[in-house]
């Protein structure tokens, strides 16, 4: 899939549904830094995508950057205070830090 979606892209570079599917298969391979780029890129032109920004939450935990993925489960949650599974994230991110 991500091979379709970089043609697809080479096509229409702005594509933000395909940045955004791109970045899900990005991670669903485990190449977290460009799924957190493409990511990134949505963001650039939807501020707004609580989903994108809980999406970036759940990839920064990954990587181990609890600070940055709690900013970012609070940012979709401040976009969509009724995001239930960014709260589930947030508390858990949150009891982690505290834990530390």
């Amino acid at each position: 899939a991500i091979v379709y979606y970089e043609k697809a892209l080479e096509l229409e570079p702005d594509h933000v549904i395909t940045h955004g599917r791109l970045a899900l298969a990005l991670a669903a391979v485990g190449r977290i830094d460009e799924a957190i780029k493409e990511c990134r890129f949505v963001l650039k032109k939807r501020p707004k995508d609580a989903e994108m920004h809980f999406n970036v939450g759940v990839l920064l935990e990954k990587q181990g950057k609890l600070d940055e993925a709690i900013k970012s489960y609070q940012q979709a949650l401040q976009i969509n205070p009724d995001y239930t599974e960014a709260s589930k994230h947030l508390n858990a991110a949150l009891a982690k830090q505290k834990n530390r």
